[in-house]
């Protein structure tokens, strides 16, 4: 099950004023534009946002990429993809995991690219990207949402081809539909059915996206919840996640993908 997601702002940028197409979610000149307004000053970034991905960062790498360099005995190479402003991206570089960056526009990594210069870059659109080499793990942080559904499986196709043996493709979403989610939508709709909006993409069950990871021919080793306490950002493990088309409160999830033939 999905739902389209309409959005006026993010970080105190007016979404409305930024070019968009008319019946897509948004591409990447809004987003080169979107950050170049953060950029220029014309929005407030979130400092509670920032903190939050930081310590998403930093439970990634204790329970995905600690885990897969204990067991293979070397630290993973890694390709982070939609990256943005790279919050948690940057902590994994901090802990010099080898990292590859990707995003559809320059502008968000200028200042990531300054503090580590030799970093590997990508700049393609999601939908279209060929990814060039062999990664252990792949890692998409809440950017799934402006994808449709043919465009997930082909993306997931294509991030499955370039799994190095025993990789991982790491899926995390913040754009779950939940019971509490679905209420709030039609609330939304119906209280600002006038208000200018931006179509932002897809909000889908968490069997939803099993389902599309099914059909790229992979697997889901590990389901989390991804909660905050505070500023503190938690991974729980969650299979009953995959099991019913509308959680209740559950609008952040993380999911470890794997190939049926992968060996662990």
């Amino acid at each position: 099950m999905k739902l389209r997601a309409y959005h006026h702002s993010w970080q105190q940028v007016d979404l409305t004023t930024l070019p968009a197409p008319a019946n897509a979610p948004a591409g990447p000149e809004l987003y080169r534009q979107f950050y170049i307004e953060l950029e220029q000053g014309r929005g407030a970034p979130d400092q509670h946002w920032r903190t939050t991905k930081r310590t998403l960062g930093e439970g990634i790498a204790h329970h995905v990429f600690e885990q897969w360099e204990s067991r293979f005995g070397r630290k993973p190479r890694i390709l982070a993809l939609a990256v943005g402003l790279g919050v948690a991206e940057g902590v994994w570089l901090e802990r010099e995991y080898d990292v590859t960056l990707h995003d559809c526009q320059e502008t968000s990594l200028r200042t990531l690219r300054e503090r580590f210069p030799q970093v590997p870059v990508i700049i393609a659109d999601l939908r279209t990207i060929e990814i060039p080499a062999k990664f252990d793990i792949i890692i998409i942080l809440a950017s799934e949402y402006m994808l449709s559904s043919r465009e997930l499986a082909s993306f997931l196709r294509v991030a499955k081809s370039s799994l190095a043996e025993d990789g991982r493709l790491v899926l995390h979403s913040v754009s779950i539909l939940s019971m509490v989610r679905l209420a709030k939508e039609c609330v939304k709709r119906f209280m600002r059915h006038r208000e200018a909006r931006v179509f932002w993409g897809w909000l889908r069950t968490p069997s939803e996206l099993a389902r599309s990871a099914a059909d790229a021919g992979l697997r889901v080793e590990s389901a989390y919840r991804v909660g905050v306490n505070g500023s503190t950002t938690v991974l729980r493990k969650r299979w009953r996640l995959l099991d019913t088309r509308l959680t209740l409160h559950d609008e952040s999830v993380l999911l470890v993908l794997r190939a049926p033939d992968t060996r662990f």
